[in-house]
Formats: C-alpha cells, sequence, structure tokens
C-alpha cells in the first residue's frame, strides 16, 4: 500500500488476515475509510454502535461512486431494530439488531457488511467465534460523559456486570493468531505502548517512522507497529499482535 495514499499496511499482513472477520466497536459513521482499506480482502466487516437509528435506516455502507466497483446483491434486517434502550439490573440494556449488506467484489467474490445496533462490547462476546477476528479496529472513543463507550477493550478492568469484566482476554480469544489491532490509543492506560501518541498534533505517516517495526510485550501479547492510517484522536497506527 503506497504511503501517498494516507495509509500503510504491508500487503503481506493484509494476505495474513484476508477472509476473516473485521470488527470496530464504536464506531459510529466512521465506516468510509475502513471500508476502503479492508473490504477487498475481509470476509466479514462488523460496525457496531448503539447510535445506529431504530429501524436501521442508514444509507448503503458503500455507495456506488465508491472507487472499487462492488455490487449490493442483498440487503437484510435481523434481531430487535425498533428496540428501545432500558435499565436492567443496574445496566443500560439494548437489545441487538443487524442491518446485512452482501456486496459482489469484481472478481466475483462476495464479502459482507454487518452494521450492528447495539453495544460493541457486548456483541465482541456473543457475535464472534474464538479465533475469528483478524482485525480489530477502535479510534475515536472516549469515555462516557463525552458521548463515548467508556470501555476499555485493552485492559483487563474488573466490572461487576460479568459480560464487560476483563475484557482484554475475551478479545485476545476472539482474535486469530496473528491479527491486526488499529488504534488512536482511545481509552487505553498512558502506559500502554498504543496510547504514546494519544492526542498528540502528529500525523500518522510521523508517528509510524517515530516506532516503525518497534515491539512491546504486554500482557502475554506481542505488539509489532507495522503500519497506520488516517487520524483520529491522534496518530493511528497498525499494530500486528502474537499472543506468547
Amino acid at each position: 500500500m503506497s504511503e501517498a495514499q494516507g495509509y500503510y499496511i504491508p500487503p503481506e499482513w493484509l494476505r495474513v488476515v484476508a477472509g476473516k472477520a473485521f470488527f470496530y466497536p464504536c464506531a459510529g459513521s466512521d465506516i468510509s475509510e475502513p471500508l476502503s482499506i479492508f473490504a477487498p480482502f475481509m470476509a466479514d466487516l462488523w460496525f457496531a454502535d448503539i447510535a445506529y437509528p431504530a429501524g436501521l435506516q442508514l444509507p448503503q455502507a458503500i455507495q456506488p461512486a465508491a472507487p472499487r466497483e462492488y455490487t449490493l446483491t442483498d440487503t437484510l434486517i435481523d434481531g430487535a431494530p425498533s428496540a428501545q434502550m432500558e435499565r436492567r439490573d443496574g445496566h443500560r440494556f439494548l437489545l441487538p439488531s443487524r442491518r446485512i449488506e452482501t456486496y459482489v467484489r469484481p472478481d466475483g467474490s462476495s464479502f459482507r457488511v454487518v452494521r450492528r445496533r447495539g453495544f460493541g462490547q457486548i456483541g465482541l462476546g456473543t457475535e464472534f467465534s474464538d479465533r475469528s477476528i483478524g482485525v480489530f479496529f477502535h479510534r475515536g472513543d472516549s469515555g462516557g460523559g463525552e458521548g463515548g463507550s467508556n470501555v476499555s477493550f485493552f485492559a483487563n478492568k474488573r466490572r461487576r456486570y460479568p459480560p464487560l469484566d476483563n475484557l482484554f482476554s475475551l478479545l485476545r480469544r476472539k482474535l486469530t493468531e496473528p491479527a491486526l489491532i488499529v488504534s488512536d490509543g482511545s481509552m487505553t492506560t498512558r502506559s500502554h505502548p498504543i496510547a504514546q501518541f494519544h492526542h498528540r498534533s502528529m500525523t500518522s505517516a510521523e508517528a509510524f517512522d517515530c516506532i516503525r517495526g518497534r515491539q512491546w510485550v504486554v500482557e502475554g501479547v506481542r505488539w509489532t507497529c507495522i503500519g497506520f492510517v488516517g487520524r483520529r484522536y491522534g496518530p493511528t497506527l497498525v499494530w500486528a499482535v502474537e499472543q506468547i
């Protein structure tokens, strides 16, 4: 991939995750760049957010005028698209629903884009089998008081609500071996290597040049910085993760 395109991921790593699932919790409307980069390779691209409207009446995920010619062949809405947010046992609860669009690439292969109305942290545990997520994408998130998720996917924090307990251990179980994690450091402890450029006023390419190829080991996982995509709450870097 050319760095002139505004992102860089070595082709060999895209081949490693090809045919696997892509998951972006707390995605909101941030789907265009992830789709442009990963749609040629992934089998299923999932985007989750509680802010998706009831009924999931959303624009087509990939517009016909997109640079790559993908043909939309089917649209399905399932689950409980009209569900309203509730309080259950002291926690917010929303029955999930999914808008599933199936596309065909010019070579005849197909892939799905799924927008899931519901909590991404719950979807991580319920929608994916172990070792199925090849790319985990997370950026532009914040504490709940700012409309963000207030969820730490890259840390094992204890929570009274079991589905939210030790999320990084859950994520490790869902990731392929190896996998890619794309992050701008949102909702990550300052000591974690992926947070070192969070809210820094530099481009993703500049941050990548600082640590290209460097490795860290955190909680039994080796993190190697291998690329970058567009910035959000600071530079967004691409990490190859391998469990030790």
